[in-house]
């Protein structure tokens, strides 16, 4: 595959898009933002006993990041109700640089929680990258 044939995305919901309408085939290399990925696949997983479809990519960097995230989104609740949400982030490589992260949560404030979380997260490093500075 050359590099004319790789996708490219302007944002990673567009990336989803394509997944969902079979446009991204597993295995298929695409790029978001100058960021080399590969989709892998998705596929149905038991997570604290409720059937989840998990997406799983590889992020191309120095080293190889492999992400697995899924949820149900919200179910109108707390854990009782269904909702479940996961992200798993490791290095396929030995690496010191890089731990492994592993979130799991159950329930609608939870998942507000996480998506807040990571929004606050976003923020802050935007904010660091625009000043060009570092955090003491």
């Amino acid at each position: 595959m050359s590099m004319d044939d790789i996708y490219k995305f302007d944002n990673l919901e567009d990336a989803f898009v394509a997944i969902d309408n079979n446009e991204l085939t597993e295995d298929a290399p695409f790029n978001v933002n100058n960021t080399s990925c590969y989709y892998i696949g998705k596929r149905e997983k038991l997570l604290d006993g409720i059937s989840m479809l998990v997406y799983k990519f590889t992020l191309i960097y120095a080293f190889q990041a492999e992400v697995e995230i899924a949820t149900t989104g919200k179910r109108g609740g707390d854990a009782g109700h269904g909702g479940r949400t996961y992200i798993s982030i490791k290095s396929s490589e030995e690496t010191d640089a890089f731990s492994p992260v592993k979130i799991s949560v159950e329930g609608d404030m939870e998942l507000s929680a996480i998506v807040d979380s990571m929004s606050l997260f976003l923020a802050l490093l935007g904010h660091v990258e625009s000043n060009k500075k570092t955090l003491p």
